[in-house]
């Protein structure tokens, strides 16, 4: 994303992990704040939760089938002193699948997510899906930051930084 806002003539500074994590000299320096939310949603597409009984563990649960991926990126950007939101844009995460997988470790409820995070072969299995995906997202956001459009708002970030100070 660093990339793709200095490719359009943005100066960047950050990463930064959150907006309380900036110092005030960076917040007075910088114009806009762009935050990413990525909003992932999993889907069991074909098969599903299996219960398995064991002597030793008891009854446990594995996933074995094929898991959809899909959700939305927000892009936000926001004025760093105040917070405010001044401009949104949205993309979806296309829907990609993945090819059938077992987990590899049996857990006692049956979430995706915790799933996803516990077990490397679903992980991998997602996050293979979500490379196939990656380039396509990019252009999309590359389309979606328009330097004007951005460049528009300086009236109001203006104004916004003039009252807080």
């Amino acid at each position: 994303m660093m990339e793709l806002l200095t490719n359009k003539g943005f100066t960047v500074r950050g990463p930064f992990e959150a907006r309380d994590e900036m110092i005030l000299a960076d917040k007075k320096a910088c114009d806009l704040l762009l935050t990413v939310e990525i909003e992932p949603l999993f889907q069991s597409s074909t098969g599903g939760w299996q219960t398995e009984v064991s002597k030793s563990t008891g009854i446990g649960y594995y996933f074995k089938g094929s898991i959809s991926v899909y959700g939305k990126i927000n892009l936000v950007a926001s004025e760093p002193l105040s917070g405010e939101k001044l401009w949104s844009k949205s993309l979806e995460i296309p829907t990609k699948t993945t090819p059938e997988i077992k987990s590899m470790v049996g857990v006692d409820q049956e979430d995706l997510l915790y799933l996803i995070q516990i077990d490397n072969t679903v992980a991998n299995a997602i996050t293979e899906v979500l490379q196939e995906s990656y380039t396509d997202i990019l252009n999309k956001c590359d389309r979606l930051i328009e330097p004007e459009e951005l460049q528009s708002l300086q009236g109001e970030i203006d104004r916004l930084k003039k009252s807080r100070e």
